[in-house]
């Protein structure tokens, strides 16, 4: 996924998407979009097809959003968090609260290391290193990383 921009969200639970990604997938108000909770984020659907699963919401003329009350208390998203949006094809976008998940697999671990702001999990650090190094969990990151041969 490709990092598109940040935002927060407000006392009312609303963030405002940026106006460079509002112009991207064509959100102008009052544009009907459909959120579904998955992978410790939220999924933004801008091509509404069926409603089986996802949350109906409205982009106001302001271009803010409403996150539902529901999602936001399953992420942890609370007033003034930074919220990331990702770009995932052309008609959707991610919006990633500002916690501890893998940059790479976007899965939630409690082990992981932090490398230029960034965390990554063990598994995808050992993939990234080809298997070939081995994490040192007792030692600081510059130190931790040992050739095997």
């Amino acid at each position: 996924m490709q990092f598109l921009g940040t935002t927060r969200i407000n006392h009312e639970g609303r963030l405002l998407i940026p106006k460079n990604i509002r112009d991207l997938y064509h959100l102008e108000p009052p544009k009907k979009i459909e959120l579904f909770y998955k992978d410790h984020g939220i999924y933004v659907m801008t091509n509404i097809k069926n409603t089986q699963k996802g949350i109906i919401r409205t982009i106001n003329w302001q271009g803010r959003l409403t996150i539902p009350t529901r999602y936001r208390q399953k992420l942890s998203w609370e007033k003034d968090n930074i919220i990331e949006l990702l770009y995932v094809d052309s008609t959707s976008f991610f919006l990633r609260g500002d916690h501890r998940v893998c940059t790479f697999c976007l899965k939630s671990y409690t082990d992981m290391v932090m490398i230029y702001d960034k965390y990554i999990c063990d598994d995808c650090l050992q993939t990234a290193l080809g298997k070939k190094y081995m994490i040192n969990q007792t030692t600081s990151f510059k130190n931790c990383v040992t050739d095997l041969d």
